[in-house]
Formats: structure tokens, sequence, C-alpha cells
């Protein structure tokens, strides 16, 4: 039923129905049932039938949730680098040298995504394994992308900032 549910809700809010059936479920949910149904507690089949004959206003406010929703997944994203920004600026506080953890870790993650990508063109990939490869490939894809933003991302001047810290550390 919840397929069916985030198939309709896409169309107007993909950010509301890519949560639907993931960790922070039920948040979702409960706003989508609040808003169809005026009941935090409906089941999926309320759900499901509110949408059916859901008028113009209910797919507005529906509208609406996609946009709240997606302002705050933003800004969770932009507190997760800043609280990694921080975490990197204390160690080099501490240690008085850069922490090569998050490089070690990066490079893994590249590798991996480099071997995976070898591997779609010059392997076959047996028919029944190529969904969980696809799922790991999408996966490993989104970190690729994380590490690409950590590295080179709007944040570089942060870099520069934590570069000067390492020198001032070094020089006294």
């Amino acid at each position: 039923m919840i397929q069916q549910i985030k198939k309709a809700v896409s169309v107007v809010a993909p950010a509301v129905a890519s949560i639907l059936g993931g960790p922070i479920a039920g948040i979702a949910t409960a706003k989508l049932a609040s808003i169809l149904t005026g009941n935090e507690q409906a089941s999926d089949e309320e759900i499901y039938k509110a949408l059916q004959s859901a008028d113009t206003e209910a797919w507005l406010k529906i509208k609406q949730l996609e946009a709240e929703t997606k302002q705050s997944l933003e800004k969770l994203q932009i507190e997760s680098v800043a609280d990694a920004r921080k975490r990197e600026t204390s160690i080099v506080e501490i240690l008085k040298r850069r922490d090569y953890v998050i490089d070690f870790l990066a490079l893994g993650t590249m590798l991996g995504v480099f071997s995976l990508i070898y591997m779609l063109f010059y392997h076959v990939i047996p028919d029944e394994s190529k969904d969980i490869f696809y799922t790991a490939f999408g996966a490993a894809i989104g970190y690729f992308s994380s590490v690409i933003n950590y590295y080179f991302g709007s944040s570089r001047g942060q870099q520069n900032l934590l570069n000067d810290k390492i020198k001032r550390g070094e020089n006294g």
C-alpha cells in the first residue's frame, strides 16, 4: 500500500514520496495523513483512499509540505557539512596537524566507485545479482558525490582557514 501512496504523491511531491518507506517515514506519513484525513494516526489504506479523492486544496497542501521537506533536508545537509568542518577544525586545534582519516575514507570511496565502474563495463554481472549490484553502485555514487562536495564544495574558504590554522600551529 505504501508503494501506491508513494507513486501517487511523487507526481506532486517527489521529496515527500522519497521519504515514505525510509527511516523517517513516520513523520512524513503523519503529516500526509493529517493533510488528507485530519488524523495523524490514519492507516495507509485511509491515506490512499483520501489521496484518490483529494481536492485541489489538499494537493496544494501536499505541495507546501514538499517545499517544507526540501527546505528541511537542505538545512540538515548544511548542518552536517558544518559539523564535519567543526570536527576537523577541533582535531587540528588539538593535534596541531591535519586528520588524515577523512582523506583515507575519501580515497577508499573513490577507489570503490571506480572499481564498480570497471566491473560495470568489463565484467558480466549475473542476472540474479544485478539488482544488488545496481543498488550498491547507486549508494557508492552517492558517497562519491559527498566526497566531491566535501573537498571541492562551496565551503572551500573553510578549508583555507583550516590550512591557515595548521600553519599557525606549526609556527608556534
